[in-house]
């Protein structure tokens, strides 16, 4: 396994069940800084008056609610070293509200709450904080057993768009290990009792047994077994991650159409395209130039137009950072 491999990036939860591909090198994602977080307003800017989106930097983007497998919660209660992360798990389990035998997920009232306001409340709003989220010590009391979405989110991507995919298909999978060994662990937990038999009343044990039979799998000590995202699954995944090598240029490039743009003082330009989260600052006389992009031209002729008519010579690496980044895309 090497150093800043995909495996070691990731809660070592996950280790036993990922196949070779996660010794492949993790992309890094140095923009995304979560102990001086990068959607904060920077000093002397109003974020009500911006036209930019910034987090509260009290909650940050710990607004959210993580749906956690029922072996997750019981590795919290099992194993946690953190006696608040093991008290906040044990007072969402007794709330009940969003609580079954496979799964804690948000309560009813949030997710309507959420669902209506997650543009404008999310990293914003604290009535969507985490239940987990400690305010006193400003970090995740659970972070060592969070879930494949808490595990994968990034505000800004070192490779733009297709960063954003990797990481979104590296999510799905490993929801698919998540449902397929809390859909297991259960059946270990309750053997051939109904479910109602074996965890009304008794939450907190069942929760610690479906992460006993977790850990004896991972340990090799289980002699039954989930059936585990196929082949189909970890293609989709390994897809995602070879776009984030070097970017072929499309023979002919536009400007892209839903692209929002906001003039800064010193003449350079913000620009927003796939990411409201991430800006990106432009020399005005480069934007204006990617006018010279258009159906009817080639890359290379448009180049060349940018040349003559602006004085400036656009290098391959920058053409693909643009495209990274959406703001030119493939002609239709």
């Amino acid at each position: 396994m090497m150093p800043g491999s995909l495996r070691d990036v990731l809660p070592s939860h996950y280790a036993a069940f990922l196949p070779d591909f996660f010794d492949s090198p993790a992309p890094q994602e140095p923009k995304a800084t979560c102990e001086q977080c990068a959607m904060c307003a920077p000093a002397g800017v109003q974020p009500d008056a911006s036209p930019f989106v910034f987090f509260h930097p009290d909650i940050k983007c710990c607004t959210f609610h993580p749906v956690l497998p029922n072996y997750l919660a019981g590795a919290v209660l099992e194993e946690s070293n953190d006696a608040e992360g093991c008290r906040r798990m044990s007072d969402r389990i007794h709330a009940g509200d969003g609580v079954s035998a496979q799964w804690i997920t948000p309560p009813q009232e949030y997710n309507e709450h959420f669902s209506a306001q997650r543009h404008r409340g999310f990293g914003r709003d604290a009535r969507f904080l985490c239940p987990y989220f400690s305010r006193e010590h400003h970090n995740c009391s659970i972070w060592a057993w969070r879930d494949a979405v808490c595990a994968t989110f990034f505000c800004k991507y070192e490779k733009g768009e297709d960063g954003q995919a990797f990481w979104r298909a590296l999510r799905d999978y490993l929801g698919l290990i998540e449902g397929a060994l809390s859909r297991w662990a259960l059946k270990q937990a309750c053997g051939q009792r109904p479910v109602t038999d074996c965890f009304p009343g008794r939450e907190a044990d069942f929760f610690r047994q479906t992460w006993r039979a977790v850990r004896a799998l991972a340990e090799g000590t289980s002699t039954s077994r989930p059936e585990l995202p196929g082949a189909d699954a970890l293609k989709r995944l390994q897809d995602a991650y070879a776009r984030l090598g070097v970017v072929s240029l499309p023979r002919r490039l536009v400007p892209n159409p839903e692209m929002k743009r906001y003039p800064a003082v010193d003449g350079s330009v913000f620009v927003i395209s796939y990411n409201s989260y991430e800006p990106l600052q432009l020399p005005g006389e480069v934007l204006t130039a990617l006018s010279e992009f258009t159906a009817g031209r080639s890359v290379r002729e448009a180049r060349q137009a940018v040349i003559t008519n602006h004085g400036l010579s656009l290098e391959d690496d920058l053409l693909r950072r643009l495209v990274r980044f959406r703001v030119l895309v493939a002609a239709p």
